[in-house]
């Protein structure tokens, strides 16, 4: 027989679990003596084999039955969560900072996956939302391409014989975000939409009441939602058939449109009829929506459809040469549409911003996780001697690893209840910071929730699997003498945890850095006029001379000038002509209507050539250009030119106006021309530039508003709100960039505390021994200090250049922006290395004043 050949373990085991107390020693003999005879006879292989079938053997009702009461793990469970419990309050603040900041990471990143999520959703809640598509323009504008969300206005038609592929198509267009509707006891703002019968069949949206198969069947109907009817009649039943003041009837009610759709409006009213321009594909002032019955189908109808196009336009005199492209753009992709389209409804998002907060989520999740296993790590190395003296009484490997993995998922799993607690409790704010109106309920916050969930498994998992497998792997004398920190080799994996720490903490404030000099280079950037104290008034008054003069005499009010569109987003474009162009077609180019008094009113410098005559009437056939549009006609002095397009008889080019951005800077300036309206009613905006007092101002404003429109509400802003509210998004993302590089760098220092808290523990009896020996204080500061912070400076080689990647990246998505620099990523390692040692020389000046006396008495 074998010497060392031994009873299978696991079979022991199952044997104690089966049988009762009083039969078991019998059992296991009489099996372990049988076991033993068989090795003699047969070898140890097959006694293993014979021994599991002995041992299954006994597996009967009878000797099962006789265990009457088998032994509860509920004490094992409460000394578990006791002997947990205990250990965070032996160490408070270790408790404290491991679990805080995994509780502000998390919640951290609930809040953006929440707003990643949001914005990842619009339209989706549509019933067949992937066979719904708009089309979408792009128009070559004298050589540079102007992207618009309108498309022909003959696509309705052409579609609904040409194209069976396409179930439905609907004309929309909307109304604007000021539209004053009343009834006789009241009057609110709301936005407005135009469409036909058509796009509720594409957008079935819930209703009310009112019938859901013709909801528009006249000119004088309009469709309400239900926030509008509480405002108007104070509940949203039994409105149908009410009556506007305008005349207009209620002919249904529906539910308010989600706030994740690209299209938000308060009414629908039906869209004007195009009569004669309803076959001119030369002409754009509409929104179109197309359902295909098979979305497979939609690149053989764009081909199609944009042959079509071409022919059409070489076909017209007014566009031959033009070139132009139509595309069916998924609704699911509208709102994070790569594309910046003109005539977007308002809050259109960014595809690029979305990412960049969902690697900010991955980077504060990594900082917080990281930290929590750094710190978790080192207090599991910390309790070696526990652990060594718990093997030496007989603890099991499995045991161990059990109490540490099991202390370490209840951390996290309190770090999670408290990140969901903060969550829930910064919902509010967070809402007004990026302009969300997201609610705390299973639907916004489930899917982040899971992934925050997953990775929070995941930390607890890897912070306990460390200590836990490699301590109880070592034998219980080198535990027991202390040997631990040089056997387990833990200061590689803690200190790579911290490098990757700062890596992505400089990422986060060197981010912050560029794109707040990106935001200040686009507040302080010339854009050709004067936004201050320029109030802009989103409608048209009545008697519109009048109203201007009267207040031109109020002292505060320097000049008033009148517009088709919003001096901010100019859109409006079309074919033009000139005798000897050289262009290889007809370029199409912005054009934009005012009145006599806009280049005073917004300040906007005559480089050459004179401004419109102050008597409109003697200037009917005059237009402005800006440099651009004046190299683009090719020609050294374009004034006098005839420009033929913008009207039938011609335009004569009498001034060239400096460049000024009438787009968002992510935009080049591109050719303008400024031409005079001069029918009744063609201006849509009113601007009005003052001094002094701005309260005072809008006083008079709107006492002479209501005196010539009693009728409306005075609907205004701040020309320079208009602005800023240009880019949002970019406040937005310079805002939480602040935020969370903040918590990012706090928790990667917390990390570094740790960190350093455990060397200086392990090297606390070798500094002392140092002392004595005569090594100086400096020295040690030094020796404690300078490891850590070579990590932050090895953190800010990693993320430099991959920093300046992402960064040129993202400022090269505006046509104008600062030059890229080293320096945003030079102050971060800065900063980070600041903080590093602020946190690291706590703990190194705790080393140096502490006596020799102390560390060594116990040896």
């Amino acid at each position: 027989m074998k010497q060392d050949a031994k009873m299978p373990r696991w079979l022991l085991t199952f044997l104690r679990w089966i049988c009762p107390e009083d039969l078991i020693e019998t059992i296991e003999g009489d099996v372990v003596e049988q076991f033993e005879y068989d090795v003699q006879r047969v070898g140890e292989s097959r006694a293993r084999l014979r021994a599991i079938v002995h041992t299954f053997d006994f597996v009967r009702i009878g000797i099962i039955s006789r265990r009457s009461k088998r032994p509860s793990i509920a004490p094992m469970i409460g000394h578990f969560l006791k002997f947990s419990v205990r250990g965070m309050k032996k160490h408070p603040g270790y408790s404290f900072i491991n679990i805080a900041g995994l509780s502000v990471g998390l919640s951290t990143v609930l809040l953006i996956l929440v707003y990643v999520n949001d914005e990842r959703s619009y339209d989706k809640f549509h019933p067949d939302a992937d066979k719904i598509f708009r089309i979408v323009s792009s128009l070559d504008m004298g050589g540079q391409v102007m992207y618009t969300s309108f498309s022909p206005n003959a696509l309705s038609d052409a579609v609904a014989h040409d194209y069976p592929q396409i179930e439905l198509i609907s004309r929309a267009s909307l109304l604007g975000t000021d539209k004053a509707i009343a009834t006789d006891a009241k009057e609110v703002f709301a936005v407005g939409l135009a469409a036909d019968a058509a796009f509720f069949k594409i957008f079935p949206y819930k209703f009310i009441e009112g019938d859901a198969g013709n909801p528009l069947p006249n000119a004088e109907s309009v469709v309400i939602t239900r926030s509008l009817a509480l405002k108007l009649f104070g509940e949203p039943i039994n409105n149908v058939g009410k009556v506007l003041r305008n005349g207009q009837h209620i002919s249904a009610v529906i539910e308010d449109i989600p706030a994740n759709s690209h299209l938000r409006f308060d009414f629908i009213t039906r869209i004007f009829d195009l009569g004669k321009d309803a076959a001119v594909w030369s002409s754009y002032s509409s929104y179109h929506y197309v359902k295909f019955k098979d979305p497979s189908k939609v690149d053989e109808v764009s081909r199609s459809i944009n042959q079509v196009l071409l022919s059409r336009m070489a076909s017209d005199p007014e566009t031959a040469g033009a070139r132009g492209d139509l595309v069916f753009q998924p609704v699911t992709e509208i709102h994070l549409g790569e594309t910046t389209y003109t005539l977007e409804p308002e809050g259109k998002g960014n595809k690029q911003y979305v990412l960049i907060f969902t690697l900010l989520a991955v980077f504060i999740l990594a900082i917080a996780c990281v930290n929590f296993t750094n710190l978790t790590t080192v207090r599991g190395i910390r309790r070696a001697k526990e652990i060594g003296l718990r093997k030496t009484i007989g603890a099991y490997r499995l045991q161990l690893v059990a109490q540490l993995l099991g202390e370490s998922l209840m951390a996290v799993c309190i770090a999670m209840m408290f990140a969901i607690v903060i969550a829930a409790a910064v919902l509010g704010l967070f809402n007004s910071m990026v302009g969300k109106d997201l609610s705390f309920n299973i639907q916004t916050f489930g899917t982040p929730l899971l992934i925050s969930l997953g990775a929070m498994v995941l930390a607890g998992l890897l912070s306990g699997i460390y200590p836990a497998v490699i301590l109880s792997s070592v034998h219980p004398s080198l535990l027991m003498k202390g040997a631990h920190g040089t056997t387990l080799g833990g200061g590689t994996l803690s200190r790579s945890l911290v490098v990757l720490q700062f890596v992505f903490s400089i990422l986060i404030i060197s981010g912050t850095l560029v794109v707040y000099s990106q935001l200040r280079y686009i507040r302080m950037k010339n854009l050709g006029y004067q936004r201050e104290n320029v109030i802009s008034v989103h409608d048209w008054s009545k008697d519109y001379k009048t109203f201007k003069s009267e207040l031109l005499q109020v002292p505060g009010i320097q000049a008033i000038c009148a517009m088709d569109q919003n001096v901010t987003d100019v859109f409006t474009g079309g074919p033009i002509d000139w005798p000897g162009r050289t262009t290889s077609g007809v370029p199409i180019v912005t054009s934009i209507s005012v009145d006599q008094d806009f280049l005073k009113t917004m300040e906007i410098s005559l480089v050459k050539g004179r401004d419109f005559h102050s008597d409109a009437r003697l200037d009917t056939a005059a237009v402005l250009v800006n440099e651009e549009a004046a190299k683009l006609f090719g020609l050294s002095d374009p004034l006098g030119l005839k420009i033929f397009g913008i009207t039938n008889e011609g335009l004569e080019v009498v001034g060239i106006v400096k460049d000024f951005h009438f787009r968002s800077i992510h935009e080049n300036v591109a050719p303008l021309i400024i031409n005079q309206g001069n029918t009744r009613d063609f201006y849509t905006n009113m601007l009005i530039r003052i001094e002094g007092d701005p309260q005072q101002n809008l006083d008079a404003i709107e006492k002479a508003w209501k005196k010539f429109n009693p009728q409306k509400p005075l609907a205004y802003s701040f020309l320079d709100d208009d602005f800023q509210s240009m880019y949002r998004s970019e406040q937005i993302t310079e805002m939480l960039f602040k935020i969370f590089g903040a918590i990012g760098i706090v928790t990667a220092c917390l990390g570094l505390f740790g960190l350093s808290s455990y060397t200086a523990e392990m090297k606390s009896k070798e500094y002392s021994i140092r002392r004595i020996f005569g090594a100086s204080s400096s020295n040690l500061f030094y020796s404690s200090t300078m490891g850590h912070l070579v990590l932050v400076l090895i953190a800010t080689v990693i993320a430099t250049p991959v920093g300046y990647y992402f960064a040129d990246q993202w400022l090269s998505s505006f046509a104008y922006h600062v030059t890229l620099s080293l320096w945003p990523f030079a102050v971060g390692g800065l900063m980070a290395l600041a903080l590093a040692f602020a946190t690291v020389g706590s703990q190194a000046i705790k080393v140096v004043v502490t006596r020799p006396g102390v560390t060594l008495r116990s040896e």
